[in-house]
Parts: structure tokens; C-alpha cells; sequence
């Protein structure tokens, strides 16, 4: 990007907040331009993929939609802007499961279905009930009448708001409803606070209650991604623009008024309006600078602190759920041995906030989504598709080490699981792919503040503390769930706020005053109170840098000869500690060769935890990186490398213990980081490792695979030779069905791990297929494209040497592609930068946007159903057949 003046507003982050302030202005015809730091828009509203899954990172299920002939404030809002038009819906069936000790109840959806459902089951208490939702349908009405998004300071023409202003859940359920069960049924909405119930606001809660009884709740077709690439085909479709891998670094102050923003790439643009879609701690400590933000607002933000946020486990399973009898959307349940049913009892929320229950996971119960249920299509056939989720907080895990995180993590899933199998016997013995989420995930990827799911903590207490829309500075303002909270509906709604601030202060300018009225109603409270200091994020900030620093900068320590054809590079860091990684996982290596900027991926075959990463090098006859760091490099050169990341992992939860791994050449190296691990470590495990090379000479670590399966009889290693040399007695061939049927006998319960070539892939999946192995017991690396793409299945047929004229949109540079090589080859050719990560097609990092044109994609690229459906490729693993138009985002 260069330097510019042409932008009205600049939106940092793509958070739903900041996606629907965006796309407001552009449809009002001002200049918008949204900084994203990551390759994919969305914040929490954003999807993974593992394996053959794709998984909502947040969104268990959306409310406010409505129907056609009802349509509820979010429904209103997304068609008014033109995004409702581009998503498909699929309704929920029924409201909530509860399960409480002693009760186990589905309520259904409208509040006059719910209140007869609860009257049916609870006929003692049917008076108490209608009155409950006598009081419910009262506050709706009013709610209505003051219409969205506003907050009247006099609520006297509005009187059942008034009676229960400053009246928390757990008081006033307790007056109204006499049975502790139904009590504490009706207040699981309020789960989705992240507050002890004495401390949630009832108005609030009501207000989430009712718009899931009164407006149902929906799934959209493509998950959360497809809403958030709705929001932003709408701001370009209206004018305005979006990029990615470039967030904001500053934001320009002069004299109390923003001035715009310099981006990551160092480019700065001029503007009068920045939303801030960035939590107002950072925006204000990270991006301003403490010493540019009035004291007013410090001392308001030291008052505030992060809300909860979640573990969340998420399941992809190996069989259909109704397999499993599990029906429910949504369902709540709490722990069996918590006998305290009062809605005043804190006391697992005080053990989870204080550490003291951390290790003890659910202190609160869980949510379990089945969106199988809901959506049929919601993952593979034949699958399911879960999430089981538990309330914790983000100060707890920071206080963790590397090695305690990651232990932590594996003990909290496994707690999980065991708590749902109360409701799911047997759901650990059907996991194919499992992730897990937490507080620091949240920071990893979106940087809020204390990884809170729900913004600061006291927005909807009784005695709310909530920020106003509009900064501190002139031309300053906020969105997201640090406005008025969490969830989609409120975030959108906190967009529309901030639009209609920006529209109002433009065109009458009057940015100042309505400043100085907000600083008028938060100044008296908060006169005695310290400012914020740039201390509340150190903590976070030292503990994210050291688990994800993004970029590390490594040395050449040694090299070690392997082989004739192989070298190990040893890599110790420069400048600080190395980040923690799992056996199996692999750095990206960037280097410059002869003027041309590329990278590759190398998997770390030294194991985790000591002070160096070996990355195992094979000369590649065709190669052009292997040739330089196997002829050119030497200690002391230095390079920069992504920190670890990659999937290739051998999970016990998930799968089988009994594991067989296939490696072909280098395939060695995440094998070997697993068993000198295992070894070092005396770790429990069962291993056969059949390891192919074309000839005994060219067996990376051979020596040492043999000596490990001397000391372990756990391990057994063979080596199969392809092209054997006089005199081999060892097994001789390729990897087909009769050779790895007479190596590992019966494949029944055994998990297959796969690294190598692509070409040997090829001769594995049909053997494995031929065994009649499951896919989901098969798991695969790819260690880079394949040789010859016109092998793969689908090729078009064309020859791999037709070279077709590119374009890319932005800048307007044209280079020639040859269809036989990955896009981005020659895109690193011309110049081109494109962040990269796995060059497999794997990790988004290359996203790009396909304007035109064709390109093949081989089957084991993991795109995103909304990236693929919007037109992005990874040009890592696409390879054109005709001439392109492409847009780096």
C-alpha cells in the first residue's frame, strides 16, 4: 500500500462490529477502508478446518433473525444492509435442553409455548409462571417502544423497565418462581453473561430471553464465514475496501483529534474517522498511546475489567448423532454433584475466577452444541459435527507455562468429554478430529483483551458500566462486544451506533461536544479513581509473545550430515527463548535466493523442549530452495522462520494408541521428533514404524530408529527399499496392500499417520483403500505440491508447460504462470509477496481472491465453504488453466 488521503473512515479489525459500521458508511457513500490483521475476516465470527471438518469458531447458533413474516431486529438489520440476501438460514427446532440434577426438560421456542410447556410440567407453580412471563411480555413492549440500541436515561413512561431497573436475576427469580429446579432452568439464558447470576441484570437477561422465544434461532449455510464475507462483498459491492494481513500499528493523534492511522506495512493514511473495532484497553494503550488519551477515560477504563470467556472442545465425530441419541441443538448441563440449586450459590464462579477450580474443570457445567442435529449438511455425511463448551477466565490461563498450558488443555478436554458422556455414552470411542480453544486462543487470533468472549464484565451487571460508542478524541469510536456486550446482535447493533455517530459528526461537526457530554456523565464517578497503566497488558503481552511470537529469528548453528542427499540444520533463536511446539509440527523457513523472495515449510525433527530446532533437509533433484541450504548455507547465517504451527499430531484422545506410521524420505522427520520424544521422555506408547526408501543409503536416521527399537519393545521399525542394491535381505518394494498387510497383519483399531512424497500418498491411499481402513483412521502430510500435477485426479488434461498471462488487480502486475506450477511459484517469481505458511494448502495464509479465470485444485486442498463459494484460492496449491485475474486481499 502507499500513502494516502483518500478515506473518510478507517475501520480497525473486521469483527461483525466493525464489518457493520463498515459496510453502513460505504452504503452511505463515504470512503471506507477496513485493516485487518488476519488473512480471514470475522473476529469470532470466523470458521477453521480439521481434517474433513469445518468448524464455527463461536457461533453456536444466531438469533434475531425472525422469519419472513416476522422478522426480529437482527433479520431487520442484516436485509437493510444487504447482507441477509446473501445467507441462507436454517431454522432450530426447539429452544433449550436443561439438565440440572433431578430435571431434564426441552423448552421450545415462544414465549407463549414456552410458558405453556412450563405450566404443563410444573402445574403447581402455573401461576408463578404466567406472571413470569406476564412480566417478560411487559418489558418486550417497552423494550419495542424505546426502539434498538437506545438507552433512556428517565424510564418512567416505561414502568416494568423502571421496577426492575437495578434488580438482579438471581433476586428476582427467586420472588417470583418457589420451585429451585425451575428457578434455575429458566435462568440457563443467563449462562451466556459469564456472571454469577446475583450479578447479572434482569432487564438484560430478559432481553436475551425473549428474543430466542419470540425470533427463534437459526444456522446460516456456510457457518459464521459466510456471514462475515457477506459484510464484506457489501462494503466493496458498495465502494468501500478491505484488506488483510495488514492491520492498523498507530493510530495518528494531533491536538485531540484522530488523524488517521499507519498500517502494519508502514504505509500511512490520512482520514478524519477511525472505528475501532480493537477492545478500548489496547486501542488506547497499544495503538494511541497512554500519554495521547484523557485522564477521564483512563480512570473509566481502570474500572473495567475482562468478562469470561470459554474452553471450548470442538468434536468432529465419526458417526451420525442420532447414532448417539443426541437430538437437542443446545443443551445445559450442570455438574451431577453440585446439590446447591439457589441462584445465589457463587461459589463454583469464585473457584473458577480465583484459579482454585481451574484444574477442575466444569466448575459450572457445559454447553453442548450438536449442529448435526439442526443441520444435516452441516459436516460430512454420516458425521457430527459438537462443541462442548465451560465458563473460565483468561487471567487463570496466563498464569501458566508453556508446558502447563498445553498439559492443562489436554486434562481440561478429557474432563469434557467425560462430562458429556453423562449425556453421550460412549462419545470419545467416535472423536476423528478434536481442537481446543481457550482464552489465549482468542487472543492469538483477535488480541482482546483477556481472551473475553462477552467484552469488559461489567456491561451487563446490575450496576452496568458500559463505554460510550464515541472515543475519547475527536473522530475516535468504538464497536464490538465492548460497547454493550457480546453476541452478534448486540455487536451489529453496536455498528449501526457508531455509523450513525460517524454520519452525524461529518456532516454537522459536532465530534467535540458530544464528547465532552459523555466525559460529563462519567467524570463524577470515577474522579478518585487511578488512571489505567500500561501494566494491565504486560502480562498478557509477555505470555503471548512467548507462546505465539509470529516470527522468529533463528541461527545457524550446525549442520549435520544425515546422508549423501540429507543435511540437519540446527537452529538455535536469536534474540530470546524459543516457542513451545508439538512433535510433528513444522516451521516456515523464508530465505532469498538470488533476488528471489520464497519460502518453505520444514518439519522440526528435533523433539520439543530442547534449546534448538533441527529442520532435516533432502536435496530435491528439481529443487531449487533444498539445493541452496544444502550447497550454500553454513553456521552463523541467519533466518527468519514462522513460529511452529501444523496438525500432523498424534492425539491419544482422539486417536487409537495402537499407530502405525508410513514415512517415505524426509517423511522421517515428524516421526522422529514424536519417538525421541517419547523416548527421552519414557512416554507410553505403541509404534510401527515402516519407513520406504528408494536405497538403504539414503535412510535418514537409520541408525538411531534401530537403536530405539532395540531399547523399546513397544517400537518396531522396518525398512522397505524400492530399488534395492545386491545384497539387500530386507523387505523390497512399494507400499501396496500384500506388503503392508504382511508388515502390520490386522488393521482393525489401528490409526495410520502418513508423511512423505506426494507420490507415495498416491500408492498409500490405494493400498489403505484396498485394506479397507476408514478415512478417518488415516491421517496425511503433505510434504509439498505434488511433482507432476497432471497425475492428480481431475487434471484437465492440458500440458503442464502452457504458460497463461496473470494479472493481479491491485497493483496491476502481469507475469506468466506455467499450468504445471503452483500459482505461487510464479507469483514469487514476479515479485509478488504472499504471506505463506504450509504451502499445502492448509493454514488460509495465501488466501487471494480470483476474479477471473480457472486454476485446478487438487482434491486435499482445505479451503473454506464461504472462501470457495466467494472465489478465494490458495495459490500454493492452485495451478492455472487459462489466463487470471487475481486480488491479493
Amino acid at each position: 500500500m502507499s500513502d494516502s488521503s483518500d478515506f473518510d473512515v478507517i475501520v480497525v479489525g473486521s469483527g461483525i462490529g466493525g464489518l457493520t459500521a463498515a459496510a453502513a458508511l460505504s452504503k452511505a457513500g463515504k470512503k471506507v477502508l477496513v485493516l485487518e490483521k488476519h488473512n480471514i475476516p470475522g473476529g469470532y465470527a470466523q470458521t477453521f478446518v480439521r481434517g474433513r471438518f469445518e468448524f464455527d469458531v463461536a457461533l453456536h447458533w444466531l438469533s434475531g433473525i425472525g422469519s419472513p413474516e416476522t422478522p426480529g431486529p437482527l433479520g431487520l438489520l442484516l436485509g437493510g444492509l444487504g447482507v441477509a440476501q446473501k445467507l441462507t438460514f436454517i431454522p432450530i427446532r426447539e429452544f433449550l435442553r436443561c439438565v440440572l440434577p433431578g430435571l431434564d426438560i426441552t423448552m421450545p421456542f415462544g414465549i407463549e409455548e414456552n410458558e405453556s410447556f412450563l405450566c404443563g410440567r410444573f402445574p403447581k407453580e402455573a401461576g408463578e409462571i404466567k406472571n413470569f412471563f406476564g412480566v417478560m411480555r411487559s418489558m418486550v413492549a417497552e423494550m419495542q417502544a424505546i426502539g434498538p440500541g437506545r438507552q433512556p436515561v428517565d424510564l418512567t413512561p416505561y414502568p416494568t423497565l423502571k421496577t426492575y431497573q437495578g434488580r438482579n436475576l438471581a433476586d428476582v427469580l427467586t420472588e417470583m418462581i418457589s420451585n429451585e429446579r425451575l428457578r434455575l432452568a429458566l435462568a440457563q439464558t443467563g449462562n451466556y453473561f459469564s456472571q454469577p447470576y446475583p450479578l447479572i441484570s434482569f432487564n438484560d437477561y430478559i432481553f436475551v430471553f425473549s428474543m430466542f422465544l419470540n425470533y427463534g434461532a437459526v444456522l446460516i449455510k456456510g457457518k459464521a464465514q459466510a456471514l462475515s464475507q457477506a459484510f464484506v462483498d457489501v462494503i466493496e459491492e458498495s465502494g468501500g475496501t478491505v484488506r488483510f494481513n495488514n492491520g492498523v500499528s498507530r493510530i495518528l493523534v494531533t491536538e485531540g483529534r484522530v488523524g488517521g492511522v499507519v498500517a502494519q506495512d508502514g504505509t500511512k493514511i490520512h482520514c478524519p474517522c477511525v472505528v475501532s473495532n480493537a477492545d478500548p484497553i489496547n486501542t488506547c494503550l497499544q495503538l494511541i498511546g497512554r500519554d495521547r488519551v484523557p485522564s477521564w477515560y483512563l480512570k473509566q477504563l481502570a474500572t473495567l475489567t475482562a468478562g469470561g470467556g470459554v474452553i471450548s472442545l470442538y468434536l468432529g465425530l465419526d458417526c451420525h448423532n442420532e447414532q448417539l441419541g443426541l437430538f437437542n441443538h443446545t443443551t445445559f448441563m450442570m455438574r451431577e454433584d453440585d446439590d446447591d440449586l439457589s441462584l445465589h450459590n457463587t461459589k463454583a464462579f469464585d473457584m473458577l475466577k480465583s484459579g482454585e477450580a481451574f484444574t477442575s474443570l466444569p466448575a459450572l457445567g457445559v454447553a453442548i452444541a450438536n449442529y448435526s442435529g439442526s443441520d444435516p449438511d452441516y459436516g460430512p455425511p454420516g458425521t457430527t459435527m459438537m462443541s462442548i463448551s465451560a465458563g473460565t477466565y483468561g487471567s487463570t490461563w496466563l498464569g501458566l507455562s508453556p508446558s502447563e498450558y498445553d498439559k492443562t488443555k489436554r486434562t481440561l478436554a478429557e474432563q469434557l468429554i467425560g462430562h458429556a458422556e453423562r449425556l453421550v455414552p460412549g462419545l470419545r470411542d467416535h472423536i476423528e478430529e478434536m481442537e481446543i480453544g481457550t482464552p489465549l486462543t482468542n487472543i492469538r487470533y483477535t488480541g482482546n483483551y483477556g481472551g473475553s468472549f462477552v467484552g469488559f464484565g461489567e456491561t451487563r451487571t446490575v450496576e452496568p458500566k458500559r463505554i460510550n460508542t464515541r472515543g475519547p478524541l475527536e473522530g475516535l469510536y468504538f464497536v464490538g462486544s465492548w460497547v454493550n456486550g457480546g453476541a452478534i446482535p448486540v455487536c451489529t447493533m453496536s455498528g449501526m451506533m457508531a455509523a450513525m455517530s460517524v454520519m452525524e459528526d461529518l456532516s454537522k461537526g459536532e465530534g467535540r461536544e458530544a464528547i465532552e457530554q459523555v466525559k460529563a456523565l462519567v467524570e463524577p464517578g470515577v474522579r478518585d479513581t487511578e488512571e489505567l497503566t500500561n501494566a494491565r497488558l504486560q502480562q498478557e503481552i509477555s505470555v503471548m509473545a512467548g507462546l505465539h511470537p509470529g516470527r522468529i529469528t533463528l541461527k545457524v548453528l550446525e549442520t549435520i550430515e544425515e546422508t549423501s542427499s540429507c543435511r540437519t540444520l540446527r537452529l538455535e533463536p536469536v534474540g530470546g527463548p524459543l516457542p513451545p511446539f508439538k512433535a510433528g509440527q513444522f516451521i516456515n523457513l523464508f530465505v532469498l535466493i538470488d533476488g528471489i523472495a520464497t519460502s518453505r515449510p520444514y518439519t522440526i525433527s528435533s523433539p520439543p523442549q530442547k534449546p534448538y530446532f533441527d529442520i532435516t533437509v533432502r536435496r530435491k533433484p528439481d529443487g531449487f530452495v533444498s539445493h541452496y541450504l544444502l550447497d550454500r548455507v553454513k553456521p552463523g547465517d541467519v533466518f527468519t522462520a514462522t513460529e511452529p504451527s501444523g496438525l500432523f499430531l498424534c492425539n491419544p484422545i482422539v486417536n487409537r494408541t495402537d499407530w502405525v506410521f508410513l514415512a517415505g524420505g524426509s517423511g522421517i522427520t515428524p516421526f522422529a521428533s514424536f519417538l525421541r520424544e517419547a523416548v527421552e521422555n519414557n512416554l507410553p506408547f505403541s509404534v510401527q514404524l515402516i519407513y520406504g526408501s528408494r536405497d538403504p543409503a539414503d535412510v535418514i536416521f537409520k541408525e538411531e530408529l534401530r537403536e530405539m527399537s532395540r531399547q523399546n519393545p513397544a517400537f518396531k521399525v522396518e525398512f522397505v527399499i524400492s530399488d534395492p542394491p545386491a545384497g539387500w535381505t530386507g523387505h523390497k518394494g512399494f507400499f501396496n496392500a500384500k506388503l503392508i498387510h504382511s508388515l502390520v497383519g490386522s488393521t482393525k483399531g489401528k490409526t495410520f499417520f502418513v508423511a512423505g512424497p506426494p507420490e507415495m500418498h498416491r500408492i498409500v491411499d490405494h493400498a489403505l483403500k484396498t485394506l479397507n481402513v476408514p478415512a478417518e483412521r488415516i491421517k496425511k502430510e503433505n510434504f509439498g505440491p505434488p511433482a507432476d500435477v497432471t497425475l492428480e485426479e481431475g487434471w484437465p488434461g492440458i500440458s503442464k508447460r502452457d504458460e497463461f498471462m496473470c494479472t493481479e488487480d491491485r497493483t496491476g502486475t502481469t507475469f506468466t504462470a506455467a499450468a504445471g506450477d503452483p500459482l505461487m511459484i510464479s507469483m514469487e517469481k514476479a515479485g509478488i509477496v504472499v504471506p505463506t505458511q504450509c504451502r499445502v494448502g492448509r493454514c488460509s495464509a495465501c488466501r487471494t481472491r480470483l476474479i477471473s479465470g480457472d486454476v485446478f485444485i487438487p482434491a486435499y486442498d482445505a479451503r473454506r465453504w464461504a472462501d470457495a463459494k466467494a472465489g478465494y484460492i490458495h495459490p500454493c496449491v492452485s495451478y492455472p488453466i487459462g489466463n487470471l485475474q487475481i486480488r491479493i486481499p
